[in-house]
């Protein structure tokens, strides 16, 4: 099993000046694009080399091909060539912390030249996708990290949902204001009505030693089969009834909360269908 502290062992005597970590910064492209720049860790020596250095946590380790066709650190190798031009040298470096192995990889200016032409390219040809909507998706799970999900057809649905469900959290709320101001208990729309009444409810323990002593009680008092999880409103209503002895009523508390139901009205009146 390699451990963090091989990987130190095998590092802390390194003479790399480190430059920057999490380094943030943008590298224009020749069509006016950016590039986003972020390297995990830059250095240098005294010789005029450079490294780019990336982290890695994977399970499997990276293949020297995977490294010498990686886009993303021979694009931050242009930006280091650009911002420190006594440069010789830019090596691409990933540190497989699993293995306590480093793969490394250089580029030469012509691959880079290249690689540049081919990221526009590419920009390009999302960009005519998207005015024509004609952009095919491949769902895998690096999409669980994509800030773009409400424009893409495989998520566009469920960003919709979620953004409802926002809304309507804020509607509800909105409700209650209202009807707390006024002092009313149903508010009325144009074609449908919303009930907006107020309750007790019970609220347990979120301790989870006092949670665990709270069902111990019960347990121990005869009601727990009657009013556990699977019952809650049995214990709410016996609650709220004044029917829990002492101790176990001691551990709960009542608070005030709302429900919020909304029915259509019928037209010329005030009732619902």
């Amino acid at each position: 099993m390699i451990l963090i502290s091989d990987y130190y062992d095998s590092y802390k005597d390194d003479d790399m000046i480190i430059l920057g970590l999490e380094t943030q910064d943008r590298l224009t492209l020749p069509d006016g694009n950016q590039w986003h720049i972020r390297i995990d860790k830059l250095g240098c020596d005294n010789k005029g080399n450079y490294f780019v250095c990336d982290y890695k946590t994977n399970a499997r380790i990276k293949l020297q091909e995977e490294a010498d066709s990686d886009r993303q650190l021979a694009m931050y190798s242009i930006w280091v060539r650009d911002k420190f031009k006594d440069a010789k040298k830019v090596v691409l470096k990933w540190h497989m912390l699993a293995f306590n192995k480093e793969i490394t990889s250089e580029r030469t200016d012509e691959q880079l030249k290249e690689l540049q032409e081919e990221i526009v390219e590419i920009i390009q040809e999302i960009e005519e996708a998207t005015k024509e909507k004609d952009f095919p998706t491949n769902p895998t799970k690096l999409c669980d990290y994509c800030l773009y999900k409400s424009e893409c057809p495989s998520f566009r649905h469920l960003a919709e949902i979620e953004e409802l469900e926002e809304k309507k959290e804020e509607l509800r709320a909105d409700l209650i204001e209202f009807a707390k101001q006024k002092g009313v208990d149903i508010v009325y729309g144009s074609n449908a009505k919303a009930s907006v009444k107020e309750f007790d409810k019970i609220v347990l323990p979120e301790d989870a030693e006092a949670k665990a002593a709270f069902i111990k009680l019960m347990k121990d008092k005869g009601i727990y089969e009657e009013c556990s999880m699977v019952c809650y409103p049995k214990l709410n209503s016996k609650a709220l009834k004044g029917e829990l002895e002492g101790e176990i009523r001691g551990m709960v508390e009542i608070v005030k909360d709302w429900r919020v139901s909304l029915s259509r009205r019928k037209e010329g009146g005030r009732g619902e269908e």
